[in-house]
């Protein structure tokens, strides 16, 4: 204002001039901004709506707590529809295996040994029972769980039936794997896979097949004897077709005496060994138990919180970077357009 006013004093003109030339408007120079601000700006703000939304997204949908649960389900036959009924007679269906009157599910907890020995003590004696169990297992150690548990297998005299593993796309593993464990020797086992690792649901459950077992061996015995008497029947035979009818009927009869001994045998076979179904899990933290008392459910919820938003920053980590080329597709094109505008704008100024 006061250049702009010794300019105008300067001039070698009236005063009326130079008062008239001093009351004109001024144009005023706008102080330049600073571009570069508005896009930090900008990129703070959507960096802060990303760290937000990667905070607050494990707390709304549960993501460790969906990841820990991806627990395979299957479904399972107990072993009588497996092998027993399936090969069983008319006569022999008609007779159906009496339920026991006991089943139980335990969760969070697995066996505890005061009640595996009472269970076993409790056991009816000469009664033929068929034992199944069925345990869903959480372990941070997949590999060393998996073979301790075929370890312990082996040493009580137990073998592998099946197994089935795999992982999930998040890279977490799980197996199905179906032992068979004597009979005698199953509370132990369970017993033992509980201190392997966390049983979060386990259900057994217990069929008597005494009266089925009492069956196949009566027509066993029955069909025995006719057999003996057809054999006599046949020494004694003199005529052709009477040897030649006793013969089909003898082999009748050892056909059906072939698969009752089968039947029986299979029968034997699942009274004597119990079939354990076990389907573990993979997690980097197991599931807990449910306590009753406030502050414990306090202090879990909240670790488990930070632990959901300690995973999540770290999933937002990694789908950041490994989503970099693609920002470089987007950001560089972008910071060439913002360098041509700024250029323009310094030359429109100029």
């Amino acid at each position: 204002m006061k250049q702009y006013k010794a300019e105008v004093d300067a001039l070698h003109a009236s005063d009326t001039l130079k008062a008239r030339i001093a009351a004109l408007p001024q144009k005023t120079t706008r102080p330049k901004k600073f571009v570069g601000r508005r896009f930090a700006a900008v990129a703070a703000v959507i960096a802060a709506v990303l760290l937000v939304g990667a905070v607050i997204s494990p707390l709304l949908f549960g993501y460790q707590k969906a990841a820990d649960n991806l627990s395979p389900t299957y479904g399972y036959e107990y072993a009588a529809n497996y092998s027993g009924e399936g090969f069983l007679s008319d006569s022999a269906k008609s007779a159906a295996p009496q339920e026991a009157a006991a089943s139980a599910n335990t969760m969070y907890g697995g066996v505890e040994a005061n009640g595996a020995s009472a269970a076993q003590s409790a056991l009816p004696a000469g009664r033929k029972l068929i034992r199944n169990a069925d345990l869903d297992v959480q372990t941070k150690t997949f590999d060393d769980f998996c073979a301790a548990v075929r370890q312990k297998t082996a040493a009580l005299s137990g073998y592998e039936e099946s197994s089935e593993s795999g992982a999930y796309s998040n890279d977490t593993r799980y197996a199905t794997i179906v032992l068979r464990i004597p009979a005698s020797r199953l509370d132990a086992f369970l017993q033992s896979v509980s201190e392997l690792g966390t049983v979060t649901s386990q259900s057994t459950s217990m069929q008597d097949v005494t009266d089925e077992y009492i069956d196949i061996e009566s027509r066993l015995a029955a069909l025995e004897t006719e057999q003996e008497t057809l054999l006599a029947l046949m020494k004694k035979s003199d005529k052709l077709t009477d040897t030649l009818e006793i013969q089909d009927r003898l082999a009748e009869v050892r056909g059906r005496l072939e698969s009752l001994k089968g039947q029986l045998k299979a029968l034997e076979s699942q009274v004597d060994y119990s079939k354990v179904t076990l389907s573990v899990t993979e997690v980097q933290r197991v599931t807990l138990p449910e306590s009753r008392s406030f502050w414990t459910q306090v202090r879990q919820n909240l670790s488990d919180n930070l632990y959901n938003i300690g995973q999540g920053l770290r999933n937002f980590a990694i789908n950041l970077l490994s989503a970099l080329p693609y920002l470089a597709l987007v950001l560089i094109p972008a910071a060439v357009i913002v360098a041509i505008v700024v250029l323009v704008r310094k030359k429109r100024r100029s």
